[in-house]
């Protein structure tokens, strides 16, 4: 356990060393070794929680005397027997337990230590779902977890591997669970995990995270930025830091004296299962940290407050020795002298306190616009799929909101935080310099504060756990209560979300807290007050000063400086609150700035736009939105030039997916896209639009003129030809008809669905392509406007290479080719009558087509 002042505080918390034997070695995978293990003194007779861990010692690899100490996760622990298994990953170079574990042989022993491993429960009552991420070192942790799961609860497994038999590993074999297990390809980066949760929705859900450092810290970022969860709801550990070897070290001569001593003394104990709250965390690593930059100003920010908090108690020393010197009768030119010297010092720490800050306040502004300098940046080279993805306001917020949220991290947080901790260090030493006796009196209502506070803060955790999950859930329930009030106002709110019976049940259970509380807060509000602080400096310095103790000047200090020492150790805490405030903003800007970007060449080539129709090539794509899901597999196919390509299949086989690919929306992951035989991200972002329109179901406007909304793809187009461009997409007619026409202003829902689709048609005939991309283009026109519509696109079409998404057969009944996609792969091509006599999957979708318009 260590020698000296460590293993003592280490034995106080509670740690106990065991001696585990092993009973059984088995290589289960490449990577991985399962040893088995008995224990008399291990484990808690009353079983073990999920994810429950211990901590052993490992001999030095070069064989030095010096072990070092690993966690690792319980498997299958079983108290009856004592017996347990531990997992091991075998890398290299190997690391003191990996290396025992390619060594080990039955007999062997380990001394292994129980401390704040106790595991993760499941909640009751349960949540709307739980979400379970981590690597193959956490799979021994996610596999108790989906031991116990209970049944009714969706469960949501992530795991990321590194070797391909790593998918091996088992899991429960549960069928009465709803389970879904993804593997997710191991990543350098450490977004595999992150990227793996993709759009789906995990508000009121409980997590359990533990991975590599950086991935945890982003996959914590995510969901408590994005889905409202905080440390009710989550679990976040660390389980290891890549790059970086982790553990203690102890004499091993110790540490079998600590084991040997444990065992023996067992049998004298009813109950060897101990209470200690979890050990710290190991911090990330986040070499992209957006702080990153402000550390150097972090630290020497850091340094000149600890001199000017010092500082800032000198004058209050100074006039506390000026009261003594009064009473004691001394010179008018020594009081004097420490009065103008107290004043001087008071004008000089202030002016440096401001200066700091002033300095401070304009590096933040440096700070601040490099930031979003950089964000901008990031979002030019994000792919135009992550925007679809996300509201307008969430963009703003990264871009804005957050950035300003880091003001008083950067400005204040650092010189608020050291002024709070070293002010009250160094009144408190100045105090035991002048009376031990009354600076330890002094202490007492700090002392019963702060076990108060321990006290109630055990007794709260369950209420301040059910507070939480309230926090992370309302707001979602909330966004839905108002979402889903056309269905409640038919079926009742209980149909949806029972939003006023839940906020009416946090009513009742925080006026219940509030009952049970307040007693305890009443005191403890009273316990800090300068003026608690005075009278028991007076009573005690009274005292002490009747039975001869103290001189009757040594009061003073104490009534200058003391009264207001439990007030400034309060204000810590509010300067630490200012620092997990700010936390948040970076985190959710972490997120932002590690999200992969579009790849493109290091200096794409400028070049002229082809002439006439485009040829543009799939060959062997894979691609999938998030890490784990492919989406398209092994996709090839060659849109004929001048032709129309129809792309159709059942729900999710990959259609829009073709599209967002060919308009590069996105990149493919394996494979490539090319236009006239040069891939996609060969091309400079400008040249490449020019050649491309896309004209979607939904239509997206912008607020301005309508001229303008036409003229988007080219800013420089004459009137004459925006003109001329919606007479060909026949919606010249409706602009015309409007009081200013085509100087109207317009927004989003401005114009009916059947217009924005001619504008939209409009603007890309304006817009010359050679490549055109149909997403479903007549869905959201009416009868009446459809064959407008049409005729607008018949115009756009002629004499281009045309792509056209289908969810609806007839449209493209005329197509020179349809592409019939299946699980993100083509399972059959041709005409349409070629596909009916062939009899596959389009002809059974074309039936049920039939079926439904009949």
């Amino acid at each position: 356990m260590g020698k000296g002042f460590q293993g003592a505080v280490m034995r106080a918390l509670g740690a106990k060393e065991h001696l585990a034997t092993v009973i059984t070695v088995e290589q289960i995978s490449s990577a991985v070794i399962r040893i088995s293990f008995v224990s008399d003194t291990l484990l808690y007779p009353d079983g073990e929680k999920p994810s429950a861990w211990v901590r052993a010692w490992f001999p030095d690899v070069e064989g030095g005397s010096k072990q070092s100490q690993r966690g690792y996760t319980l498997m299958d622990p079983d108290p009856a027997t004592g017996c347990f298994s531990v997992c091991f990953l075998v890398h290299e170079p190997a690391g003191p337990a990996s290396s025992w574990a390619q060594h080990a042989q039955p007999g062997d022993e380990l001394v292994v230590q129980r401390m704040g491993g106790d595991g993760w429960e499941l909640d009751d009552p349960q949540p709307a779902g739980y979400l379970v991420c981590g690597d193959v070192a956490a799979w021994p942790g996610i596999r108790s977890i989906l031991q116990g799961a209970p049944v009714g609860v969706p469960i949501r497994a992530f795991i990321e591997y590194t070797h391909d038999d790593d998918r091996q590993l088992d899991l429960p074999a549960r069928p009465e669970i709803d389970l879904t297990v993804t593997w997710v390809p191991g990543r350098t980066d450490g977004r595999a995990l992150v990227d793996a949760l993709g759009d789906a929705d995990y508000r009121g859900w409980k997590s359990w995270v533990a991975a590599e450092s950086k991935a945890t810290r982003l996959v914590k970022s995510k969901l408590s930025g994005e889905h409202g969860h905080n440390k009710g709801t989550m679990h976040a550990q660390a389980y290891w830091i890549a790059g970086r070897a982790m553990g203690k070290h102890a004499d091993a001569a110790d540490l079998a004296n600590a084991a040997e001593a444990e065992t023996a003394a067992v049998a004298l104990e009813a109950d060897p299962a101990f209470a200690a709250g979890p050990l710290p965390t190991a911090p990330a690593v986040a070499d992209e940290s957006v702080l990153r930059p402000a550390r150097p100003a972090f630290i020497l920010s850091g340094f000149i407050a600890l001199i000017l908090a010092a500082l800032a108690v000198v004058p209050l020393v100074l006039f506390a020795e000026l009261a003594q010197r009064l009473v004691d009768g001394a010179d008018r030119q020594s009081l004097v002298g420490l009065a103008v010297t107290g004043l001087l010092v008071m004008v000089i720490g202030a002016v440096l306190s401001a200066l700091l800050i002033t300095v401070l306040h304009f590096y933040d502004q440096h700070f601040a616009a490099a930031l979003r300098r950089k964000v901008l940046a990031k979002f030019t080279r994000l792919p135009l799929g992550w925007f679809l993805g996300r509201r307008p306001a969430e963009v703003r917020t990264l871009a804005q909101d957050d950035i300003g949220a880091l003001h008083y991290l950067v400005t204040h947080a650092v010189v608020d935080l050291v002024t709070a901790v070293i002010t009250p260090l160094v009144i408190i030493g100045y105090l035991f310099s002048v009376n031990w006796t009354l600076a330890l009196v002094l202490l007492i209502p700090v002392v019963i504060y702060v076990v108060m506070i321990m006290q109630m803060a055990a007794g709260d955790r369950p209420r301040l756990t059910r507070m939480l999950q309230w926090n992370a859930v309302l707001p979602g329930e909330a966004e839905r209560y108002i979402g889903a009030q056309p269905v409640s106002r038919v079926f009742g709110d209980g149909a949806t979300v029972d939003l006023p019976g839940e906020v009416r049940a946090m009513s009742d259970f925080l006026k219940d807290w509030q009952h049970v509380t307040i007693d305890r807060k009443s005191i403890l509000l009273q316990l800090n007050r300068p003026m608690t602080s005075m009278v028991i400096v007076a009573l005690a310095g009274t005292a002490l000063i009747v039975v001869g103790w103290t001189p009757a000047g040594a009061i003073f200090p104490f009534l200058i400086l003391g009264t207001s020492f439990g007030d400034r150790l309060i204000a810590a805490s509010y300067a630490a609150n200012g620092l997990r405030e700010g936390t948040a903003a970076t985190a959710s800007l972490d997120l932002l700035l590690t999200t992969p970007e579009l790849a493109q060449v290091s200096e794409p080539a400028a070049r002229t736009p082809g002439v006439g129709p485009a040829a543009v090539r799939f060959t062997d794509v894979s691609f999938g939105y998030t890490a784990g899901r492919t989406v398209l597999d092994g996709f090839s196919l060659d849109l004929p030039a001048g032709g129309t390509t129809a792309v159709v299949g059942p729900s999710g086989a990959g259609k829009s997916t073709v599209a967002a690919l060919a308009t590069r929306l996105w990149d493919p992951d394996t494979g490539s896209v090319t236009l006239d035989g040069v891939d996609l991200r060969c091309y400079r972002e400008d040249e490449l639009r020019k050649q491309i329109a896309v004209v979607l179901q939904d239509v997206q406007l912008v607020r301005g003129t309508i001229a303008e909304n036409i003229a988007l793809g080219r800013p420089d187009a004459t009137r004459a030809a925006i003109v001329e461009a919606a007479r060909t997409a026949h919606i010249a007619e409706v602009i015309e008809a409007l009081p200013d026409g085509y100087d109207t202003h317009i927004e989003r829902d401005s114009l009916s669905g059947g217009q924005r689709q001619r504008l939209a048609i409009a603007r890309a005939i304006l817009g010359d392509p050679r490549l055109v991309v149909l997403d479903e283009a007549t869905a959201a026109a009416d009868p009446d406007s459809e064959w407008e519509v049409r005729q607008g696109l018949s115009r756009l079409l002629a004499g281009r290479t045309v792509l056209v998404i289908a969810h609806r057969l007839h449209t493209v009944a005329h197509a020179d080719l349809i592409v019939v996609l299946d699980e993100g792969r083509i399972a059959e091509s041709g005409t349409r009558d070629q596909l009916l006599a062939a009899g596959g999957l389009f002809a059974r979708l074309h039936d049920r087509a039939m079926e439904a318009l009949a």
